[in-house]
This record gives structure tokens, C-alpha cells and sequence, in this order.
């Protein structure tokens, strides 16, 4: 099991949202995809156009910040290409965004 957070903040640096998410992944790089999927995807509901997404995984980011999962079929794992793929699409349906590690 592992978990996400999504916290959103305005411009300010208020925050104006927390929500977390409990997901069922037994492997730490797909459980951490999923939360930045999660967070793109809770982004898109509400409305919110300009993202900038934040994980403690270099894996991960590094994952979703491929050009294009086709493109790169053989360099991300077969268990987090669907993820990659449902957190590109709904990113890109956000205004400006980017993803970037924090240690």
C-alpha cells in the first residue's frame, strides 16, 4: 500500500486544498506515478490551470516527464506506462505545468 497527498496552493502560497488518497501499489515508482496522476487529474477537476507538481521520487519524475511514453516504449517499466500516460494526457490539458523532484 502506499499513499499521495495532493495539497494545492495559490499564487500567494496559501494553500486552498489538501487531498489524500490511499493506492494499492506493493512497488514505490508506480504508487508515486499514481500520485502525480492523481494530483493532475484532482488539478483538471477543479480547474486549475497552472500546476507545478512535486515528488520526492527522481524516478518518478524523470518517468512522466517524457516526451511521449510511445516514444519510449522499452525505457519506462511495463507497470507504470499506463500511468505515465494518464498523467501526461490530463497534464496536458492544464494550462502551464511542470514536474520537478524535491529531496
Amino acid at each position: 500500500m502506499s499513499a499521495g497527498a495532493a495539497i494545492f496552493r495559490n499564487d500567494q502560497g496559501i494553500v486552498s486544498h489538501i487531498f489524500t488518497k490511499r493506492f494499492s501499489y506493493s512497488e514505490s515508482l508506480p504508487g508515486e506515478v499514481a500520485a502525480l496522476a492523481w494530483g493532475a487529474e484532482s488539478a483538471h477537476r477543479m480547474a486549475i490551470s497552472n500546476v507545478v507538481f512535486l515528488s520526492d521520487s527522481v524516478e518518478a519524475v524523470n518517468s512522466v516527464c517524457c516526451k511521449t511514453v510511445q516514444g519510449r516504449p522499452t525505457s519506462l517499466h511495463h507497470n507504470i506506462q499506463d500511468l505515465v500516460r494518464i498523467f501526461q494526457d490530463t497534464a496536458n490539458q492544464l494550462g502551464l505545468w511542470e514536474v520537478s523532484w524535491i529531496p
